[in-house]
């Protein structure tokens, strides 16, 4: 699937966010790819980039509510390769690019979801088969 990138509505610095999608209910199409631009001004955590994304483009699926305390760790994604806690993760005033993707050694429900209850010891039977 192609890429679409999301603009910025206006010329301010942005972030380059590449998201991996997958969408296990889609006849066996693999994950893909998909890079957004998120303006550097609106974004102070890794929380405030998964809401911008999720307003700009309502499609992708992230847990859409937090406790924001460290409490429900429903928040963790793989962010740059390690996993991390979206609400308590600051952004570097120096980040340029950021890649996300779902928890690893969990069944991927959709997108950046996954199921914390279906631990499974690596990627989904689907994404081995993409070579993801």
């Amino acid at each position: 699937m192609p890429n679409h990138p999301v603009s910025s509505p206006n010329d301010e610095a942005t972030i380059r966010v590449r998201v991996r999608r997958f969408d296990p209910q889609t006849n066996g199409q693999p994950p893909y790819w998909q890079d957004f631009q998120v303006p550097r001004g609106r974004v102070a955590r890794l929380l405030d980039v998964l809401q911008y994304l999720q307003q700009e483009d309502p499609t992708i699926a992230t847990r859409p509510h937090f406790c924001r305390d460290l409490v429900c760790n429903g928040c963790y994604v793989n962010y740059n390769g390690k996993p991390r806690m979206s609400c308590m993760t600051p952004l570097n005033a120096r980040v340029t690019d950021i890649t996300l993707e779902p928890l690893q050694g969990y069944r991927v429900i959709r997108d950046l979801v996954v199921d914390f209850l279906d631990k499974t010891c690596g990627n989904s039977a689907a994404e081995d088969e993409a070579g993801v």
